[in-house]
């Protein structure tokens, strides 16, 4: 560690066992399933070595710059990260599809503001792109240090301060933070995982250390123990590391009482490491050059692996993954060279431009990301989005409260040429919102008014809910999701809608095997801990299905039920880049396999029979995505005759998708007809 006041080689050589432990894991070599955890390694190592500056400063002058302190985070952190976040967004913009860039732009600001964790910790869930397609997603344990940054030297001066009972304090906060996370660690896992409340304790195990090791710390307690003494005692703490990096894996209740054997492992190499085998091993030169690298090599160690992984069908071999070694820590050793040392101190005092270029390219970088971010983020990626020059401009949009959930929000779609002819609501989960676009450009535009009311992941049938999956939030979120159609009930019967129309991803409920990485969705009727069964599953679909269409009916309603759209199998928007030559029609198992239309029918055999029933009573009308997007051999991700994508992931249409599927209705299926709105051409929007 070079800094401040005393260098550490054995900290340096610790560092490299950390970055190499984290980068063994994620690559997937065998034999080091737990190396992830040296990322926990880091957390104490920080604590320790942010903890001794400041003790040390506040003995040396009596006072503490809090001015100093983050300056010295700011040169230190964010000019490397910088320059590995505009790098990703050069290389990882013309390849990401189209969930994955919207989840890459979004942690852009994220990572930049130390938010990242918090970032990643909301998105998992429902729409959650894979863990190994984010490629700013190490970025979670940066943000996590610093905030600790942001509250840690206020609580260490009040503790110093305090002075007499300081030593009782640091333990009562360490041990509190131990259980914050055991607690955590067993009812929210992602929470402990991502968030600074349960990672706390690891970077307090160093802080303690360091108020028990720093000269000028009223803390301070000589050591007694002899140079063999520490150097087996350097010896356990490396052999706790290492064993913890071969024993624990990503199954294994971490962070919590398990972290400790890494934890208190690296306490004891931070006090004891500079002696014996240990000290020699640590202080090696090659070991120390990988220590000083090691923020640069893991801040491009994982963004590596996501590229390959990105642009190939199936994971990359061993002998490939072995060479992202070599590849990361080229990149490491130019950040560290170029951006890392010319940036972490400030200019001579006669240097002729002083500091104004580190300024201005941060300042200038940040403001670049920040903008492209936005402009992006805020646009469609070109290969979902309906034709230049086809969409309708007569449709006001408007945000309207959600009777009893103020969480939620209804969206409402108006003509503006012409009068208001029919009032539709569309009620459903996530597969009702990706018919927004097909509504305003074919129905809305001709006179109706479109009101949606949804929630993702909870089936708009009255009486029911999802089964979710998971002791922590399946009550919550069962009963949200009952609330929530309660709700929709009521919007559904009032007098002023003339037609309800009704989607949901209906296959994944219903369908025997999934054809997602979701395990089967199951419904019920109350906030349950049972399982339901499939068929007690469909006999619930039907028996609510029909009560719902019967409300309905007796409301004076017409009703137009939607069937899911085909499930791919397989987000294919994640496989529009692939590198030249991949294979994606022999490898049954490879991730950019799409499911042929015999497979799809299969699946969807129960629930299209079921609706199509349903769509011979009068006053009902059913709509078959099916027969639009499959033909005898294949189900389509992309329109045959444009090559324009028709779905945003796995199984959610794209703007242009959207808009083909409103439009077959009306042709094959009379949707205008039976909603009873005028077919009126004029102004009308066409797919070429």
């Amino acid at each position: 560690m070079k800094g401040q006041g005393q260098y550490f080689k054995h900290i340096d050589g610790l560092r490299a066992v950390a970055v190499l432990g984290v980068l063994l894991a994620h690559y997937g070599i065998p034999g080091v399933p737990g190396g992830f955890l040296g990322v926990d390694v880091f957390f104490v190592i920080s604590g320790y070595l942010i903890t001794r500056l400041i003790i040390q400063e506040k003995g040396r002058t009596g006072t503490f710059s809090y001015r100093r302190f983050y300056i010295r985070r700011f040169r230190r952190l964010l000019p490397a990260a910088m320059f590995l976040i505009g790098l990703c967004f050069l290389v990882f913009y013309p390849v990401l599809g189209t969930a994955d860039l919207s989840s890459f732009l979004r942690s852009i600001p994220l990572s930049i503001l130390s938010l990242a964790n918090i970032g990643f910790y909301r998105e998992v869930g429902y729409f959650d792109t894979a863990a190994e397609f984010k490629p700013l997603l190490h970025m979670w344990s940066l943000s996590v240090e610093e905030q600790f940054y942001l509250i840690w030297p206020t609580v260490l001066l009040a503790v110093l301060w305090v002075r007499r009972f300081g030593t009782g304090v640091l333990i009562a906060l360490f041990v509190v933070g131990v259980l914050v996370a055991q607690i955590t660690v067993s009812k929210d896992p992602s929470a402990a995982y991502f968030l600074l409340p349960a990672r706390a304790f690891e970077l307090l195990a160093g802080a303690l250390l360091a108020a028990f090791l720093a000269p000028l710390s009223p803390y301070a307690r000589p050591s007694t123990s002899s140079e063999k003494t520490r150097g087996y005692l350097a010896l356990a703490g490396i052999a706790m590391i290492g064993l913890s990096f071969a024993l624990m894996t990503e199954e294994s209740r971490l962070p919590g009482l398990l972290s400790l054997v890494p934890v208190l492992g690296t306490v004891l190499v931070i006090a004891f490491g500079a002696s014996g085998v240990v000290g020699k091993v640590l202080s090696l030169r090659p070991v120390v050059w990988i220590g000083l690298i090691s923020y640069s090599l893991y801040l491009f160690h994982w963004p590596v692996q996501v590229y390959f992984a990105y642009r190939m069908p199936i994971e990359p071999s061993i002998w490939l993954r072995l060479s992202f070694f070599p590849i990361s820590i080229a990149l490491a050793a130019i950040s560290y060279y170029l951006v890392e040392e010319r940036f972490r101190k400030p200019a001579p005092g006669d240097s002729r431009f002083g500091n104004i270029p580190f300024l201005a390219t941060t300042a200038g970088f940040a403001a670049l990301v920040g903008f492209s971010t936005y402009s992006l983020f805020l646009s469609t990626p070109p290969s979902a989005v309906l034709p230049k020059g086809t969409k309708v401009t007569n449709v006001s949009y408007a945000k309207l409260p959600y009777p009893g959930e103020p969480e939620h929000v209804i969206y409402r779609f108006e003509p503006t040429d012409r009068p208001v002819s029919r009032k539709i609501l569309l009620l459903g989960d996530s597969h009702a919102h990706h018919l927004h676009i097909g509504f305003i450009q074919e129905i809305v535009s001709r006179g109706a008014l479109v009101d949606s009311a949804e929630l993702p992941a909870c089936p708009p049938l009255f009486g029911v809910s999802r089964f979710y999956v998971g002791e922590k939030i399946r009550k919550d979120r069962q009963q949200n999701c009952l609330n929530n159609i309660q709700n929709k009930e009521a919007l559904a019967l009032q007098p002023e809608y003339d037609a309800v129309v009704i989607s949901a991803r209906w296959y994944s409920m219903l369908e025997e095997p999934p054809t997602s990485r979701f395990e089967r969705d199951k419904l019920t009727t109350r906030a349950q801990d049972e399982i339901p069964s499939l068929e007690d599953t469909r006999d619930l679909f039907e028996s609510s299905l029909a009560e719902t269409i019967s409300k309905l009916k007796r409301a004076g309603k017409r009703v137009v039920i939607f069937s899911q759209v085909p499930s791919l199998g397989s987000d294919l928007t994640q496989c529009q880049s692939l590198f030249p030559g991949s294979d994606t029609t022999t490898i049954r198992k490879n991730r950019c396999y799409s499911l042929t239309a015999e497979e799809m029918q299969k699946r969807a055999a129960y629930t299209d029979g079921v609706l199509a029933e349903f769509g011979k009573k009068e006053g009902v009308l059913t709509v078959l995505p099916m027969d639009l997007f499959c033909d005898e051999n294949t189900c389509h991700f992309t329109d045959p005759e444009t090559g324009i994508a028709l779905y945003q992931d796995d199984n959610h249409l794209s703007e242009f998708g959207s808009h083909k599927l409103i439009k077959w209705a009306i042709e094959q299926r009379d949707l205008l007809e039976f909603l009873e709105v005028p077919n009126l051409e004029k102004g009308m929007a066409k797919i070429n």
